[in-house]
């Protein structure tokens, strides 16, 4: 994990692409606490952002309980955080990232060249377990949750349909009676290996890697971009997930897709205009956002191949 964390750090392109992956992340999870207001009749839709450089987004829902599964380093934690909800929760399975995600989280950030933010939750608490096991969330207050959330991780749950569907249990169980939404990005598995397909299995670019992995699942790979850390170890192995095949699972535990365009709208921009399956959309990269030169390098390309879902 260190080292794979070195190599990221020490990428001089991945500016532009992180900044594009905050902006969505921030909007997704906007989009989940705008589900929840709306389907439950809470009074705190909190405010989303119009400008495409996300900044606004900080004015967040207050009185939201929020779940992030597969937390990471805790990115996800402190935008809620700073967007003002009242509890947030993170688990993940890595010792040593849930280590860095609590020091993360204990040091309250500067922005001394942007306006005041909102007060920050103070109330976050960071799990080390496996996401797709109830039991491991058995002990933690409130029970349930106004937004489940797992962002750039629900593809590491699909090497197998059991584990699949025991993490999308987890997320019905503990969202809300009333209300709740479950949201979050991940690579679309059909352009995943369809990109695979025309390139026999590997691709390779400056800043994108993407190759396939021979597994039990044959639909195993791993996919490096320069923003994140991976080390492209068993470990790191991710598996395709097709938006048809997340919305039948997610159905079948009794997740409904949300589809209501007035709370997609602030992802219109950066979302294409026609669902890949119910409740999924995929994300085209803003015109302009990437230069010449990081285009080149295999930003957009990576970009192109994520999806957003919302049920």
């Amino acid at each position: 994990y260190s080292n794979a964390r070195a190599k990221r750090d020490a990428n001089p392109h991945a500016a532009a692409m992180k900044h594009l992956h905050n902006i969505l992340v921030k909007r997704v999870l906007l989009l989940g606490a705008a589900a929840w207001s709306r389907l439950s009749g809470g009074r705190h839709a909190g405010s989303a952002a119009r400008g495409s450089d996300g900044r606004r987004l900080t004015r967040g829902p207050s009185g939201v309980y929020v779940l992030d599964l597969a937390c990471g380093r805790a990115n996800d934690l402190n935008h809620w955080r700073q967007m003002g909800a009242t509890r947030v929760v993170g688990i993940d399975s890595c010792q040593a990232v849930v280590a860095e995600a609590r020091e993360r989280v204990s040091q309250r950030p500067t922005h001394s060249h942007k306006r005041p933010r909102v007060e920050e939750c103070a109330d976050v608490r960071i799990e080390c377990g496996d996401a797709a096991n109830e039991r491991v969330l058995d002990a933690i207050d409130p029970p349930r949750f106004d937004v489940v959330s797992c962002n750039m991780a629900i593809q590491y749950f699909f090497d197998s349909e059991a584990r699949a569907m025991a993490l999308l249990g987890v997320a019905r169980k503990r969202l809300a009676r009333r209300g709740g939404a479950f949201v979050g990005v991940f690579p679309n598995g059909d352009a995943v290996m369809d990109t695979l397909r025309r390139n026999r299995g590997l691709l390779e670019m400056p800043a994108l890697k993407l190759e396939r992995r021979t597994d039990n699942n044959m639909n195993a790979y791993v996919f490096e971009i320069a923003d994140t850390v991976v080390d492209g170890g068993s470990d790191n192995l991710e598996y395709a997930v097709s938006p048809e095949q997340l919305t039948r699972m997610a159905r079948a535990q009794g997740l409904r897709p949300i589809q209501d365009r007035v709370l997609w709208r602030d992802l219109e921009a950066v979302t294409t205009s026609d669902w890949l399956s119910p409740g999924i959309k995929g994300i085209v990269p803003p015109r302009n956002h990437y230069e010449e030169t990081a285009v080149k390098l295999g930003y957009e390309r990576a970009s192109r191949l994520y999806a957003i879902f919302a049920f």
